[in-house]
């Protein structure tokens, strides 16, 4: 039996080496016990069709998939297929946003566009937005109160990055793992430095 990554991702790794079914009088063979890791993605079993779905099901959601370590039936006269390919189902994570500065009310994380829809909004007392997938990039669009504006974003976290620290509706691509960012919002009104020059009339 071979195992294949099924995904032509560099990052997969721990992929179990190729084994030998048995003799052609057996019915079934152990599959490796090993599992093998994708970056932001969690391996879901094996397939006997490299046409794959997410989840626990392949070849169509029709057929459950073969665990690492589990039976795999051998009867040539339904199947023949000696090479199996991994499936996988892609990982969530949440995003983490807290507030400096003045005047930022809140925080919408919205997909597809600034204008997209709305996954989750954060307030001022902070908060994160969950259930956001891996390597895919959402908006972050903030609410100033009135005479504020935005200062910078800052990316707090480990993973993930944000498209501009000066925009004020940049995306945040999601890392593998849960991210946070800071956004500090600052007052609109630029105060005059100086002073008024006194006039005088001259005769």
């Amino acid at each position: 039996i071979s195992y294949m990554d099924n995904s032509g991702d560099s990052t997969v790794a721990n992929m179990p080496s190729s084994a030998t079914a048995g003799s052609t009088s057996s019915t079934s063979v152990t599959l490796s016990s090993t599992t093998p890791t994708r970056t932001g993605y969690t391996f879901s079993g094996w397939c006997n069709t490299a046409t794959t779905e997410a989840g626990t099901k392949c070849n169509g959601g029709t057929t459950p998939n073969f665990t690492a370590g589990g039976d795999y039936g051998i009867d040539q006269n339904t199947v023949n297929a000696t090479t199996l390919y991994a499936t996988w189902t892609i990982n969530t994570y949440s995003l983490t946003i807290t507030f400096a500065g003045s005047g930022v009310s809140s925080v919408a994380v919205k997909s597809g566009s600034a204008s997209g829809t709305t996954i989750g909004t954060v307030s001022t007392s902070g908060g994160s937005v969950s259930n956001l997938t891996y390597n895919t990039a959402y908006y972050l669009v903030p609410t100033f109160s009135t005479g504020y504006e935005l200062d910078n974003w800052s990316n707090t976290g480990s993973y993930g990055t944000i498209s501009s620290t000066s925009a004020d509706n940049p995306t945040f691509t999601m890392g593998a793992g849960n991210g946070a960012v800071t956004i500090t919002g600052k007052s609109s009104c630029t105060a005059i430095s100086g002073y008024m020059q006194d006039f005088d009339s001259t005769a």
